[in-house]
C-alpha cells in the first residue's frame, strides 16, 4: 500500500530524515519508535504532503505522491491525525468532524458521523460543545474522528497516547486494533513504545533521522537493544 524508498527531509540546512526506507501493507498495523527529534513526526508530516522530500521517493497505491498536495493525498486515501490534535478549537464538535469529510460530497455522511459517535460515545455528550472546552483524551478521540470521516484506506495516527491518562491510553490502543480489524490500514508514531509493539504486525524504529531497526512488532518487543533503549530495561 505505502512504499517509501530513500527520502531526505530538511528543515532548513537541518537534515531530519536520511535515505529513509519503509513499507506498509494493507492491512498492517505498522509503529514507528524512537525518541524525541529522532524524526517520527517528520516523516509522517512528508508522508501526507506536509513537507517535501529533497531526495527519495513515496509512493501510496502504486502512485507517486511526493510533491503533491495534502488535499489530493487525502482524496487518494491517506488521512493524517496529526501530534498535538490540531483540532479547530473555536468550532464545535460537529463543525470538527464535518471538516473531515471536507473532500467527499456523498450521501454517507451523516452516517459516518454516527458511527464516530458510536466509536467515541463522548463526543456525541459534546456535540455542540466548543471543542476546545473538550477534555485531553476528548480532543484526541475527536482528531482521530476527524481523521476517520474522510473514510482512509491508510490512517497516520501521530502520538495518540501523549498526555493522556493510562486508562485513556488503553482506550485509544483498543480503539486502533478495531479499526484495524474493520479494514483500516494504520501506520503509527508513538513514543509508549510498549504499547505500539505490542499491537504492531511490523516496527521500525528511528534514530536521529535513520531506521535503524525493523522487525516484527513481537520480535522488537524481545529485542535487548530496543528492552534497553525504550522500553526501560
Amino acid at each position: 500500500m505505502l512504499s517509501v524508498q530513500g527520502i531526505d527531509v530538511y528543515y532548513g540546512m537541518i537534515h531530519a530524515l536520511k535515505s529513509v526506507s519503509i513499507e506498509v501493507a494493507e492491512g498492517e498495523i505498522v509503529s514507528i519508535i524512537g525518541s524525541n527529534g529522532a524524526g517520527k513526526s517528520t516523516l509522517l508530516r512528508s508522508l501526507s504532503g506536509l513537507l517535501r522530500p529533497r531526495t527519495g521517493q513515496i509512493q501510496f497505491l502504486g502512485q507517486k505522491i511526493d510533491g503533491l498536495s495534502p488535499d489530493t493525498i487525502v482524496h487518494l486515501g491517506m488521512s493524517h491525525s496529526p501530534e498535538g490534535r490540531r483540532i479547530f478549537t473555536n468550532m464545535s464538535v460537529q463543525e470538527n468532524l464535518q471538516l473531515g469529510a471536507f473532500i467527499r460530497q456523498d450521501a454517507e455522511i451523516a452516517a459516518d458521523m454516527e458511527r464516530v459517535m458510536e466509536r467515541f460515545p463522548r463526543l456525541r455528550e459534546r456535540f455542540k460543545q466548543n471543542a476546545g472546552t473538550l477534555s485531553g483524551g476528548e480532543q484526541q478521540m475527536l482528531a482521530i474522528g476527524r481523521a476517520l470521516m474522510s473514510r482512509p484506506k491508510l490512517l497516520l495516527l501521530d502520538e495518540p497516547s501523549l498526555g493522556l491518562a493510562p486508562n485513556l491510553v488503553a482506550e485509544i490502543f483498543r480503539i486502533v486494533l478495531d479499526l484495524n480489524k474493520e479494514g483500516v490500514t494504520v501506520l503509527l508514531v508513538e513514543q509508549n513504545a510498549h504499547r505500539a509493539l505490542e499491537i504492531a504486525h511490523r516496527a521500525y524504529v528511528l534514530e536521529t533521522g535513520t531506521v535503524v531497526l525493523s522487525d516484527t512488532g513481537q520480535s522488537l518487543l524481545h529485542n535487548p537493544k530496543v528492552k534497553e533503549a525504550y522500553l526501560g530495561g
